[in-house]
């Protein structure tokens, strides 16, 4: 994923007429690399669980149950990794003080700022936060029907 990263923020910090300041071209980067390694591994785990159950509606024996097993704690631990993103975007979404010190183009070019001033960043992190969202409610629906 490192390449991604690299490429990501090479080809978003060059793109001057998205409208958004640098530095947010840097989260939006990041936070795209992100979206893509969590959107990446749960249709690795999708593909592993969907292709098992199937297997599973034929014959269910000892092996079939311990991969089954196996697939669902791989699936707990991606379901809390995504929901630990989640958490840091609402996080920050939370405090206005730490979002209005992400303007670092304004600082540097002493604009003064409002402390609740900072929608651009804050629709930026919500678009994020309802994607990761919908990933950790694909998992938990994944989880709950390959359990029943």
């Amino acid at each position: 994923m490192p390449d991604h990263l690299s490429y990501l923020l090479q080809h978003n910090l060059k793109a001057k007429g998205s409208g958004l300041p640098y530095e947010f071209r840097a989260i939006e980067s990041i936070l795209l690399s992100v979206l893509s390694a969590l959107e990446a591994e749960m249709a690795f785990i999708r593909t592993l669980i969907g292709g098992l159950l199937a297997e599973m509606e034929d014959n269910i024996d000892h092996d079939r149950f311990k991969r089954l097993l196996h697939y669902s704690r791989k699936l707990a631990s991606f379901k809390n990794r995504a929901t630990l993103v989640e958490e840091a975007i609402d996080e920050v979404l939370s405090q206005d003080e730490d979002m209005n010190a992400m303007y670092l183009s304004d600082k540097m070019n002493g604009v003064p700022r409002q402390t609740k001033d900072h929608e651009d960043l804050e629709l930026l992190l919500e678009s994020f936060s309802k994607q990761v969202e919908e990933i950790v409610n694909e998992a938990e629906n994944i989880e709950v029907s390959s359990l029943s």
